[in-house]
């Protein structure tokens, strides 16, 4: 089963950039579309997200899109890099990712590593919780802490 949880999540990052990418291509192209392709696809309809610096955990197809949309409030562009993917054991994933925007106004470009945990549950990914610090994220993925050095 990890091995298909690995795959399903790999799938969901692939998505998720073309999705991005065509936005920053077309600004008037609706989240929403993009969104109901995750959710028919990859999301379980009551998935949720929290997201790094946010105390609000979005559920569903409508808090995703709105998390999306308070995102793209100050960002002309919005990229997801998918660095790397480590198994959790049972129905986890810890995906390393960057994200990457770019100021509206400023056109200035930021970038921050995330870990993300990801749950799956009976194919479809449940829950999604952005890091910014790789211990925290592998505590809440059940794995190790990382090594220095």
């Amino acid at each position: 089963m990890s091995e298909q949880n690995l795959e399903l999540v790999r799938a969901y990052y692939a998505a998720l950039d073309e999705i991005l990418l065509a936005r920053q291509a077309d600004p008037t192209t609706p989240l929403d579309a993009g969104a109901e392709l995750l959710f028919e696809r990859f999301l379980d309809p009551d998935a949720e997200w929290s997201p790094p610096f946010r105390p609000e955990v979005f559920r569903g197809r409508e808090g995703f899109v709105q998390a999306a949309e308070d995102w793209l409030e100050v960002a002309d562009g919005w990229k997801v890099e998918l660095d790397d993917l480590r198994d959790g054991g049972g129905d986890t994933v810890l995906a390393v990712v960057r994200v990457f925007i770019q100021g509206k106004g400023s056109g200035a470009t930021y970038g921050q590593r995330t870990f993300t945990v990801i749950s799956v549950t009976q194919g479809r990914i449940s829950r999604i919780a952005d890091y910014t610090e790789e211990a925290e994220a592998r505590e809440a993925a059940g794995l190790p802490p990382p090594r220095d050095g």
